[in-house]
């Protein structure tokens, strides 16, 4: 038993990591630390309210940021990708149970230029970034 308490410790100390994803272009790396430069990450909610999910900015297909205000809202996908998503082509079509977009809820890519469905993954946890001070 206590094996299994130190799995899913490390495994939510891994989550939390803000370091590069493995397979994270150099330049989707820049991109993500010049957006969250001088913000700092909070504790992770388990739900983003619809209100909260408008600005959508797609890092690559480990991470998505939704903007409200000054805060970004980072979710890395469970299981690591959203295969497709920064394509350039892929849309993100998200299944809510309710109104809000929640750890766990299931999402998929949709190439725009097809209509076909390219990818498919999990929602993660929203980590708040925000700036510095606030």
């Amino acid at each position: 038993m206590r094996g299994m308490s130190l799995l899913v410790l490390a495994a939510a100390l891994g989550a939390c990591s803000t370091g590069p994803q493995p397979g994270r272009s150099p330049s989707a790396e820049r991109d993500l630390q010049r957006l969250l430069a001088g913000k700092v990450p909070g504790k992770p909610l388990t739900c983003l309210s619809d209100s909260r999910t408008k600005e959508p900015v797609v890092i690559d297909d480990h991470t998505i940021l939704y903007r409200d205000g000054r805060t970004y809202y980072r979710n890395d996908f469970r299981g690591g990708t959203c295969a497709n998503l920064s394509s350039g082509f892929g849309a993100l079509l998200t299944k809510r149970f309710g109104g809000d977009l929640c750890s766990g809820d299931p999402a998929e890519v949709i190439d725009t230029s097809n209509g076909f469905i390219v990818g498919t993954c999990l929602m993660g946890d929203f980590v708040p970034y925000k700036p510095a001070g606030r």
